[in-house]
């Protein structure tokens, strides 16, 4: 006789669950167990082996730094209606997730997996994706789409799910544990460690699709707007880099410095414009192959419209295209890969005297901007990011409105290879959703560390511990470390320092670490008195208590 399979939660947890109204949702969720130990393992051992009610107060709650929490709560509880964060091993969290394959019959018997007829058990990571127009809600499916990780973890990708389990979608391990069941007799439990440590994986990686951008504000700001990851990057290589020299302060006297920062206001200006040539010559193709030929032929209107821009004059030193294919001439200058013997990369003329007039007058009103994110507006947006391109994490999370993480949820599936097609794969009901909270998350938990000073600071107890640590210098950085020596502030504040060369050898200092932390400690308070006339922060930085030393 067949018997339907189908996954519920983890035994100790059955009596609960039972209890709650309305078919008892959680009665076949897979439960989230929160730990706060590094012996989570032997704890969750312990608790499934005694089988009582113990494992309950394990369920991950919503909780902060100040306020931790954990332990199951009853239906109509408000906590359940909160997004549940989930923190990092590093925090001092660690969470497992759990659940039982039975047969759909009475008693609920344990269904095992025969691992010898190809049988196995795994966990699904699921995001959620919310559909156009539609504000998400895990009670409605309508509002959004469920997506697998098709991949592995250096390139895997988000994609919908069609069936019950995408093809190849990333299985995460189980491992089984057992309980005490009816009459004496043991149950199978499995679970599995959620990857929360894998945050920047999961949310780097562009979803199948994501919903249209709100419309902006009426007065938004151009150096702002990245509802789109191509218009993020040309923003914050290309705009911000032009909006940061238009800010440059530049003096008047003395004539040393101020020539100083002009030629470091010019080079600024050759990388912006490097950067620029590098996004037409990736996004805008058709733009950048009209550079180079000097010509307009074939262009779009919105691609006509990039190069008249670009048509706009240099500070008398011909025009901004002139300009760019001169920065891509100084490429391997200004990246370091031509001859070292190029001691002036970039000329005294290039953009002329007048560096921030050129760039506010470039960036003003935003009509280049705006003919560049037209002429992208034109072109379909990638499908996936193009590969040796790092990812836009802001970007990514203003372009699917998650400034929180995404959303996501775990199932636990069940599959027989050998069997299909007639046996298909079985998938659990959804745990409860969650996001995955950064490494540098403000109510995050802080790990206990305990840093051991040095006990004996005499000559002769400091030169016992090891010099454990070497910084090996090149002779390039060691002159210049050396020019330093006989110099006034003055001096340095002209820029006026020697160039004698000196020997050429390089150094190699061994340090020890024990000193080093000495000398970080002081130096450190002394800096924390100092700004506390500012930010008033010693009170929330140490506290320090007195413990009895023998003497």
């Amino acid at each position: 006789m067949r018997h339907e399979i189908e996954w519920v939660t983890a035994p100790p947890l059955w009596d609960l669950a039972q209890a709650d109204p309305g078919g008892r949702p959680r009665f076949r969720q897979p439960a989230l167990l929160r730990f706060d130990s590094d012996s989570f393992m032997e704890e969750l051992i312990g608790l499934m082996e005694r089988g009582d009610s113990a494992l309950a107060g394990r369920v991950a709650r919503p909780e902060k730094w100040d306020e931790p929490a954990a332990g199951w709560v009853p239906a109509g509880d408000a906590s359940l209606a909160t997004d549940l964060r989930l923190f990092q091993p590093a925090h001092g969290r660690f969470y497992v997730t759990t659940a039982s394959l039975v047969c759909r019959r009475v008693g609920l018997p344990v269904r095992k997996v025969d691992a010898a007829a190809g049988e196995r058990a795994a966990m699904l990571m699921r995001r959620l994706v919310p559909r156009p127009g539609r504000v998400l809600d895990t009670a409605d499916p309508a509002t959004f789409t469920e997506q697998a990780w098709v991949g592995d973890r250096k390139a895997g990708t988000w994609q919908n799910v069609t069936g019950t389990v995408a093809a190849g979608e990333e299985r995460l391990p189980l491992f089984p544990l057992t309980a005490p069941g009816e009459n004496g007799r043991k149950r199978q439990v499995w679970a599995g460690m959620l990857p929360v440590a894998s945050r920047e994986i999961y949310e780097s990686a562009r979803p199948a699709f994501a919903p249209p951008p709100p419309p902006p504000p009426a007065a938004a700001d151009p150096l702002k707007d990245v509802t789109d990851s191509r218009r993020a990057v040309f923003q914050a290589t290309v705009l911000q880099g032009l909006q940061t020299l238009t800010e440059t302060p530049v003096p008047t006297a003395p004539p040393s410095k101020a020539t100083a920062v002009a030629a470091g206001m010019r080079e600024s200006l050759a990388f912006v414009l490097l950067d620029l040539a590098d996004f037409l010559a990736a996004e805008l193709p058709e733009v950048w192959d009209a550079i180079e030929a000097h010509s307009e032929a074939g262009l779009s209107t919105a691609d006509r419209a990039v190069f008249q821009a670009l048509g706009a004059s240099f500070g008398g030193s011909g025009t901004w295209r002139d300009a760019v294919l001169a920065a891509d001439g100084y490429r391997p200058v200004l990246l370091g890969t031509g001859p070292s013997s190029s001691a002036a990369p970039v000329p005294s003329s290039f953009g002329g005297p007048a560096v921030q007039a050129l760039a506010t007058s470039f960036i003003s009103g935003g009509t280049f901007r705006s003919k560049v994110f037209t002429a992208l507006d034109a072109r379909p947006a990638p499908a996936a990011e193009t590969p040796g391109r790092a990812p836009v994490l802001a970007a990514r999370a203003a372009e699917t409105v998650e400034v929180d993480g995404a959303l996501y949820w775990l199932r636990f599936v069940y599959e027989r290879p050998l069997c299909a097609p007639f046996h298909d794969p079985v998938v659990s009901e959804p745990s409860r959703p969650f996001r995955l909270g950064p490494f540098f998350d403000p109510d995050a938990p802080a790990r206990p560390l305990v840093i051991r000073m040095p006990f004996d600071t005499s000559p002769k107890g400091l030169r016992r511990f090891p010099k454990g640590v070497a910084v090996m210098m090149s002779a390039e950085l060691r002159r210049q470390a050396e020019r330093v020596n006989n110099q006034k502030l003055a001096d340095l504040d002209e820029g006026i320092v020697g160039d004698d060369k000196g020997w050429e050898l390089g150094m190699i200092c061994s340090l020890s670490i024990p000193i080093i932390t000495i000398c970080a400690f002081l130096v450190l308070m002394i800096f924390l008195q100092l700004l506390n006339i500012v930010f008033f922060w010693m009170a929330f930085f140490k506290i320090c208590l007195p413990i009895p030393v023998k003497k």
